[in-house]
């Protein structure tokens, strides 16, 4: 099967202004009264709950494992997940289309000693993939990727003596903390049920480490606990601990919990060394239980484990009496001298600190800008310290002075940077730059003045258009760039098509301005037609047009004139394949709606606005095999809205009446589709609130005589967005989200309806389908963290 990454033309992507993401608050701690944890000296955080003998991570301890979702569980994921990054269960296949952002949820990169390669796993949507390349490829060489595992994040990555990598990352699909390796050929095992939280809390990573013997050790938060857990690769499987329970006052609705964000270390002795963030949990609102940002403590928590027995201590900025106000983002390394350093964050400035075994002595490194969640710290042989910091800059300390440098060009901001440092001396850096750009590295060799930068793998600014089927079956569908008005940038929008599993595109180019109200459509020909409103939403009196023949783009602009400004716009081909575009008036000295027709002829545009009292924008537009218009609209009416219609089918729109199709008691959902068919019958899809779930309707009829049906099939409540097909017979296929990433798909053929699930993909959002009338083959585009994903039925007979 062929890789469809492969085919990619380079999309040019707009500069785009670049705000760090949300980073973790370090304001507005409070004291606790947790004093047993405040000092070294005391231990009450060695109680495991009885967990070392735990084993759920031995059943999966061979090297027979090379598929990516036989986690032993009832829950596993319902698709295979092919090395090339394509998803396939028994009757749909899932292709991942563009990458959006790379490493958003970590990146990690390793030197390999033994092989002499280069390895870089970082998460992309759900999937973490691994990049390798040999230590000594020229610049701009290309990279290996290979896929470690699909609904999975926030991966982490170590390399043994031995040139064996472990790996460790989130679960989406069940909510487990993974453990991968390729020692013995690629397998991966549980760790522990960790929790849900890798899907909604990417700052609450997991942590490993090796020691002396290669074994590995984790360190991670456990939602469901609420507690920080600690796991060591045994023979017999995982021997777990509870490092630190969550800590709850009396009468208070406020837990603290502690283990978000962890970084670990080990020394050749065996001792652990870890620093992880502590916040507090609001028992009382399951919605929203992580209270984050100003509910953040003000310092990192160092955690020693020694003898078998674990100590914490809290960081500076703590204590009001400390010298820094607050502490965050903290990195941990042990020198040659078993001192303990951390580096971190505080008020804008970077830190180092040494334990002194009951404080901490601090140097100032300088100041920076945005190191608030990211920071790489690690130590050369000579104990010089090297950092990354999410920034734009690389600190060591020469001759006694602390150095700043720029790692990536043109002060690129870098997310989520990992730093080595090679053995063939030099240092070595990977990271994004940020949101929509590609996943980097820059390297600077032993006594070079600059760094050289490259790019891994390119990200795509794009998103999910409505889909469109041509003649021969295949999907297509336009994204729009997001460009100021007047940007003279020449990438406005693309062209993508899909066919026998090649990816194509084609660049539409022209003045930029913003896009609203864009839709389109494409002839019997092949022939492509867009349209849009041009300008701001409430500032627009005219409509860009465009015409794609499969080797140019021609552009115009089509004013409405007398109206003051066009609240939306349709475009619809008529029985002749000739473009159509249908828009909404609105006139402001005398509150006036009108219905404005463009009809493109053999001589061009022509326009006929007619103003209308009862059309509420925006409404369905529909256009019958003997050209006329038909408008599905929401009619506003007292407390609760009308389903309401017109034509001009039998009378010219200014004596046209608006017929109620459906007037509910409840409250309108989602007016989500209307569809006419070969016979001129209408097709609504529609939900209705009562009190406040959605409750799918269907629709059909003509002018005069209409039938509602409540589709209820098997308790199919909470239906929103529908979408709405019609077979090569009339009959119509709903697809309905449920819960925002649960889809199904409702059939009804001789007037039953059955309904069937759509593999699920947590996360899905903005999904959009169509159908192959001829094989009845469903198409779903959609977006899911940070991808866009094309899923495609094998065939009629094989509904999801």
């Amino acid at each position: 099967m062929q890789n469809i990454r492969t085919v990619f033309l380079f999309l040019f992507i707009s500069t785009l202004v670049f705000a760090l993401l949300g980073a973790v608050s370090c304001s507005g701690g409070d004291d606790d009264d947790e004093s047993p944890d405040d000092d070294m000296s005391d231990d009450d955080t060695v109680d495991d709950d009885e967990t070392a003998d735990d084993d759920n991570g031995d059943d999966d301890d061979s090297a027979d494992d090379e598929a990516s979702d036989d986690d032993a569980s009832e829950e596993t994921i319902p698709f295979s997940c092919d090395k090339n990054g394509v998803f396939e269960s028994e009757d749909t296949v899932i292709w991942p289309i563009v990458s959006t952002q790379y490493g958003s949820r970590n990146i990690r990169v390793v030197e390999n000693t033994v092989d002499k390669n280069l390895y870089l796993v970082a998460d992309v949507g759900t999937e973490i993939y691994l990049y390798s390349r040999s230590v000594e490829a020229a610049a701009g060489a290309p990279w290996h990727r290979a896929l470690i595992d699909c609904m999975a994040t926030d991966p982490d990555m170590v390399v043994d003596r031995r040139g064996n990598l472990h790996l460790i990352y989130g679960d989406l699909w069940n909510g487990n903390l993974m453990y991968a390796t390729n020692r013995n050929g690629w397998h991966r095992e549980v760790i522990d049920d960790a929790g849900e939280f890798y899907l909604e809390h990417s700052y609450i990573h997991a942590a490993i480490d090796l020691d002396a013997d290669d074994r590995a050790h984790v360190f991670y938060f456990h939602t469901g606990t609420l507690e920080a857990r600690y796991a060591v690769r045994s023979d017999e499987g995982w021997d777990i601990e509870t490092v630190k329970p969550p800590f709850q006052p009396p009468q208070y609705r406020f837990a603290y919990i502690h283990g978000m964000r962890p970084e670990m270390t080990l020394e050749e002795n065996g001792n652990v060394h870890v620093v992880y963030d502590r916040y507090q949990w609001n028992s009382d609102d399951p919605n929203h239980q992580y209270c984050v940002g100003a509910c953040k403590a003000r310092a990192f928590v160092y955690a020693r484990r020694e003898n078998g027995i674990w100590t914490t201590a809290w960081g500076p900025g703590y204590s009001d009496s400390d010298p820094v106000i607050e502490s965050s983002a903290a990195d941990i390394q042990v020198d040659s001298n078993a001192n303990v350093l951390v580096v971190f964050e505080a008020s804008s400035d970077l830190y180092l600190a040494k334990w002194t075994g009951s404080g901490w002595d601090l140097e100032l490194i300088g100041a920076c800008s945005g190191a608030d969640s990211d920071i790489d710290f690690r130590l050369a042989k000579d104990d010089t310290p090297h950092l990354a910091y999410r920034g734009q800059d690389y600190v060591t300390r020469r001759n006694g002075e602390w150095v700043f440098e720029e790692m990536f060009p043109q002060g690129e901001r870098v997310i989520s940077p990992s730093l080595i440092l090679l053995a063939s001396g030099g240092v070595f850096v990977a990271g994004r730059p940020g949101t929509n750009e590609p996943l980097r590295v820059s390297r600077k060799p032993v006594g070079a003045q600059n760094w050289s930068s490259e790019i891994v793998a390119q990200s795509w600014n794009s998103g999910v258009g409505r889909l469109l089927i041509d003649a021969k079956g295949d999907p297509i569908w336009l994204t729009y760039e997001s460009l100021a008005p007047d940007s003279p940038d020449e990438n406005v929008a693309t062209l993508w098509r899909f066919e026998e599993e090649t990816l194509t595109q084609t660049m539409l180019s022209g003045p930029g301005a913003e896009a609203v109200h864009l839709t389109y459509v494409m002839d019997a020909e092949g022939q492509f037609y867009a349209a849009r409103l041009h300008g701001k939403a409430g500032d627009t009196r005219s409509i860009d047009y465009a015409a794609f023949d499969d080797a140019n783009w021609t552009t115009s602009t089509l004013t409405v004139e007398g109206y003051d400004f066009l609240l939306d716009s349709r475009i619809l081909l008529n029985s002749d394949d000739h473009p159509w575009i249908v828009a909404t008036a609105w006139k402001a000295t005398f509150p006036t709606e009108a219905i404005v027709t463009f009809k493109l002829g053999d001589n061009g545009w022509t326009q006929e606005a007619v103003p209308i009292f009862e059309y509420s924008a925006p409404g369905i537009v529909l256009i019958d095999k003997n050209d006329n218009l038909h408008f599905v609209f929401e009619r506003p009416n007292g407390p609760a809205d009308q389903l309401a219609y017109m034509t001009n089918a039998q009378k010219p729109w200014n004596e046209v009446e608006v017929e109620v199709i459906d007037e509910p008691s409840g409250n309108f959902g989602d007016l989500g589709a209307a569809l006419i068919d070969a016979d001129d019958i209408i097709h609504i899809a529609y939900t209705l609130k009562f009190p406040n779930v959605p409750i799918l309707h269907y629709a059909y009829g003509h002018s005069g005589s209409w039938t509602v049906e409540e589709v209820d099939i098997d308790n199919n409540r909470g239906c929103q967005r529908p979408q709405m097909h019609l077979d090569a017979s009339g009959d119509p296929t709903i697809v309905c989200e449920f819960s925002g990433d649960d889809l199904a798909v409702l059939s009804r053929h001789s007037g039953a309806w059955t309904k069937n699930a759509l593999p699920k993909r947590a996360g899905i959002t903005n999904p959009d389908t169509m159908m192959n009338p001829q094989t009845g083959q469903l198409n779903l585009l959609y977006e899911m963290r940070d991808t866009t994903d094309l899923m495609q039925t094998k065939s009629a007979d094989q509904t999801p």
